[in-house]
């Protein structure tokens, strides 16, 4: 394994535990789900919360009730938009 590739394991590895990290929080308005998204945030090169302000906001109900498939759906299209935000800011 290179230095590369051991870099970007310990990325994708970092990254993992953060959306497991959000995703076992049964509350939006909790520190740890404020504190697993500040992590992807910094992996990301993110450093405002209003992309997550705007995909989360209005989904504490229903994160509250729903099974984990449909909260790791949640954190896929948070992480699409992140990631549009990020290309969209360096292009």
């Amino acid at each position: 394994m290179t230095q590369s590739t051991a870099h970007a394991s310990s990325s994708d590895a970092a990254m993992l535990q953060a959306i497991l990290d959000v995703v076992s929080q049964d509350e939006i308005h909790s520190p740890g789900f404020d504190a697993g998204i500040a992590r992807i945030q910094r992996l990301l090169g993110q450093d405002a919360g209003d992309v997550a302000g705007q995909v989360f906001t209005g989904k504490e109900e229903a994160w509250r009730q729903r099974e984990k498939g449909w909260r790791l759906e949640l954190i896929s299209t948070y992480l699409g938009a992140e990631l549009d935000e990020v290309v969209s800011r360096h292009c």
